[in-house]
């Protein structure tokens, strides 16, 4: 399985509608059905795990409110937990479309 785990988490939106920014989160059982439709606002942290092996992240902003962005990890595992582990003892670096890093980062940048 795949561990995605996102810490310092702030997009615009409220816990009831992301119309502007927003993270979905899909697994390669289903890519029409997220398994985190939308996700913004505030959060401190928050996990998800995979289905299968693969999993696909698709971050979606229009650009003009900046909100302070997201770090995210991802690891492989061998099973799926009930809560949000914190990831130790991983290499971080930015990750590029064609990048094996296990670290993510977004921040907007205010003009």
């Amino acid at each position: 399985y795949v561990y995605l785990y996102f810490e310092n988490f702030h997009l615009e939106g409220s816990r009831y509608s992301c119309p502007y920014d927003y993270v979905k989160v899909y697994d390669q059982v289903d890519q029409w059905n997220p398994i985190i439709p939308k996700y913004c606002d505030y959060h401190d942290s928050w996990c998800v795990y995979s289905n299968t092996s693969v999993l696909h992240v698709r971050f979606t902003t229009d650009g003009s409110v900046a909100y302070s962005g997201f770090i995210a990890h991802y690891e492989e595992v061998h099973q799926r937990l009930s809560f949000c582990p914190v990831i130790g003892g991983i290499t971080t670096a930015s990750i590029t479309p064609s990048s094996s890093s296990k670290k993510i980062t977004y921040r907007k940048l205010i003009d």
